[in-house]
């Protein structure tokens, strides 16, 4: 502590000229006092009484807080300082409270954000039921001056307890703040529902149609110049939001204080197409800073990481989609390596360097129900996630989509086809049918007009689209053929082999779980014998019989089949006057399974000589 003695002798003289020559004479008189006792903190407020507006001395003020009234108890007198709190109004400050509050605001206008939020945390603040609705501004003031739009509203709108002591000054400053946040938020609507809680009078009378929970103020036009001007250009700004330039104009041209425009109300009559800058809670929350929006990422940077991080998402969906498939495990190493060549060439790509032989597109060779189409979903996926595709959803085509119904007709259908699939993934199964065969086995001309211009866009859109053949190898083989450059166009084929019996009962029990239906161990191991017989069964054609059955689509049709065996049986055995559990719902016996495979093995002629 300082010289008590002489700071005092300097305080009651500053405290006697003020009340006899005024505040601006004090004021050499109360530095004095501060000079000599630094802790004196009814010294500090007379300073900012008389016209200190220093910072340092409002944080001494509040550091000294504790000590308040001393001095004025002593002399009996009484001391006050009106201090500015957000952007149009002042707070009358007698004690270390309304010191904090007012503190805040003055580090919120010296850009002390987070030092101004700390602050503002300090519940000592909420000490009597004046403070509250004090500490609700001050707050929005902080948001409104950081620019942080939602959280202006949130604030705004919290609900005060019912004991505090609520302001008309106050109110009408919250509700502009948050009219200015509604309207950098481009919510026009929302910002004139804040406008109209205000009535100033002689200009607008909205608040009437406010439910008595709604805090509304009215006020004088000359009671608060800034805050009446201020609301009048955010009405006329959000009229211009809302196209409606004639309202605009005229609440425009009231943004006055004595008279004279304010300057953002000239700048707007001055230019028409001049507009508030509208951002997003997205744009906002992307600070890597809260209080500066100088540090939110932009529009292309936001879409940019949305992109990216969707991008992880298809390529996890895709490898996963991959690895529930059953075996196929050449499959998913060749797809795993063709994740790590595309990487490669996209890295190559960037830096120049050449990647001649590479190309998108390829063929998934195998018999039928092996899991191609499965494959070239997850692909679909994979390629979307790496970037190389833009749509991850797969757009299956057959012969119509390429060939007219006459010749000269297939090469700008297959341009079509091509220009609407850039950025997708194209799949054909059978991809050999685009051409028909002459009873001499020659193409036809409808056909190969459409394998002509496919050559081309093939070559010509190579990293563009990605197109997929798929059938049996034999037949891809052959059909490449038919033009010489044909089978340059795709680099990479994934073979797929027949589904072991094994193979054949995990598909059928993963197939039937999400159906609620249960194979027994007896179904299990009856199911593996017959997928074992059939897939020693070669037919007339010289097939594996599992192929000729399709594979994966055997097994499902199987269990389809044995639920229909199975339901039969629980009704017989319902009518019969036996209980019927859970279980005997769920559970597919042996002999549904057998009774399964017979059957859908007898819808198919090429199985008719197979002997169980």
């Amino acid at each position: 502590m300082g010289d008590l003695q002489t700071a005092r002798r300097h305080f009651d003289r500053a405290m006697a000229i003020m009340s006899r020559q005024g505040r601006a004479a004090a004021l050499p008189e109360f530095v004095a006092a501060t000079d000599a006792d630094p802790s004196m903190a009814d010294a500090w407020l007379g300073r900012i009484a008389c016209g200190d507006s220093d910072l340092a001395s409002l944080r001494k003020l509040y550091a000294t807080s504790e000590w308040l009234h001393r001095e004025t108890t002593r002399i009996g007198q009484t001391l006050a300082a009106e201090i500015q709190l957000g952007p149009y109004i002042g707070i009358t400050v007698t004690d270390a409270s309304q010191v904090g509050l007012a503190l805040s605001s003055a580090l919120t206008i010296a850009g002390e954000y987070a030092e101004a939020d700390k602050l503002l945390a300090n519940r000592d603040l909420l000490d009597s039921w004046t403070n509250y609705q004090w500490h609700q501004l001050a707050r929005t003031f902080l948001m409104y001056r950081t620019q942080r739009w939602p959280d202006v509203l949130l604030t705004a709108a919290e609900e005060l307890p019912p004991q505090a002591i609520i302001m008309s000054a106050v109110t009408a400053s919250i509700c502009a703040l948050a009219a200015h946040a509604a309207a950098h938020l481009g919510q026009g609507r929302v910002a004139l529902d804040w406008l109209d809680r205000v009535d100033v009078i002689g200009q607008t009378q909205a608040s009437s149609r406010f439910d008595a929970d709604v805090l509304t103020a009215s006020i004088g036009p000359a009671d608060i110049p800034l805050l009446v001007a201020d609301l009048a250009y955010v009405r006329g700004m959000v009229h211009r939001q809302l196209g409606e330039e004639d309202k605009a104009q005229i609440w425009l041209s009231k943004a006055t204080i004595n008279g004279v425009l304010t300057e953002p109300a000239k700048e707007a009559l001055a230019d028409p197409n001049l507009h508030l800058v509208i951002t997003d809670e997205q744009t906002i929350d992307s600070r890597t800073d809260r209080w500066d929006a100088s540090s939110a990422k932009s529009r292309d940077e936001l879409d940019d990481d949305a992109a990216a991080e969707r991008r992880a998402e298809l390529l996890a969906e895709g490898r996963r989609l991959l690895a529930k498939q059953v075996g196929l495990a050449a499959v998913k190493q060749a797809v795993a390596a063709l994740e790590d060549q595309l990487e490669v060439r996209m890295m190559r790509l960037e830096h120049g360097l050449p990647v001649e032989g590479q190309t998108n597109h390829m063929l998934l060779v195998g018999p039928p129900g092996t899991g191609k189409t499965t494959t070239a979903e997850a692909l679909g996926k994979i390629y979307a996630g790496m970037g190389i595709v833009r749509h991850p959803e797969i757009r299956e085509v057959r012969r119509s989509d390429f060939c007219g119904h006459f010749i000269g007709e297939s090469g700008p259908k297959t341009n079509e086809l091509i220009e609407k699939s850039l950025g997708r993934i194209i799949f054909m199964d059978e991809f050999y049918s685009l051409i028909e065969r002459h009873q001499d086995g020659t193409p036809d001309m409808i056909g190969m007009e459409a394998v002509n211009q496919l050559l081309v866009a093939l070559e010509a859109h190579r990293f563009d689209f990605c197109f997929i053949g798929a059938g049996y190898e034999d037949q891809v083989d052959e059909f490449l053929t038919v033009n010489p450059g044909l089978a340059g166009r795709f680099n990479r084929k994934l073979r797929f082999e027949s589904y072991s019996p094994a193979e054949i009962v995990e598909i059928a029990h993963r197939y039937a779980t999400p159906r609620a239906s249960l194979l027994d161990e007896a179904a299990r191991e009856t199911l593996l014998d017959a997928a074992t017989t059939i897939r020693n069964y070669t037919t007339p054609g010289g097939r594996h019989g599992i192929d000729a059955m399709q594979n994966g689509r055997f097994a499902r049709n199987v269990v389809e089949r044995a639920e229909g065996f199975r339901d039969t049986r629980v009704v017989a055995q319902k009518r019969a006057g036996q209980p019927v559990t859970v279980d005997d719902l769920k559970i597919i016996t042996a002999a549904d399974i057998e009774a399964a495979v017979r059957s859908v093995c007898s819808d198919n002629r090429d199985m008719a000589a197979i002997v169980w």
